[in-house]
């Protein structure tokens, strides 16, 4: 889970900087990072491609190749990028808290 949470984070930054700069290869990038992050929330969560954020996700990356390669509509992709990159991450929220209070309590018991 940490490491879905730091592909997340890492999705989202790449994205928000490269608004002025966005090319169909970073739209490529958000997507294979979407995938990838789905197939974890299902192999590691549990959720099934039904689930609302895996479901919601997979609508709007087809949209998002659809507009990618529409030139006037690439702040719009660069949007959805964010957007769901905030999705994924509301969605981990819950299971990563708890996963960082156990780190938390494993590194305290360490230290004593």
């Amino acid at each position: 889970m940490r490491q879905t949470r730091e592909i997340i984070a890492l999705a989202s930054t790449y994205i928000s900087t490269q608004k002025s700069e966005i090319t169909k290869l970073s739209v490529d990038l958000a997507a294979a990072v979407i995938r990838h992050t789905q197939a974890q929330m299902v192999s590691e969560r549990g959720c099934t491609t039904s689930h609302p954020v895996v479901a919601a996700t997979t609508d709007q990356l087809a949209t998002s190749h659809k507009r990618a390669n529409a030139p006037a509509r690439v702040n719009e992709t660069v949007t959805f990028g964010t957007l769901v990159a905030e999705q994924l991450r509301r969605a981990a929220a819950p299971q990563a808290q708890a996963s960082f209070e156990r780190e938390r309590a494993e590194q305290g018991d360490e230290i004593k």
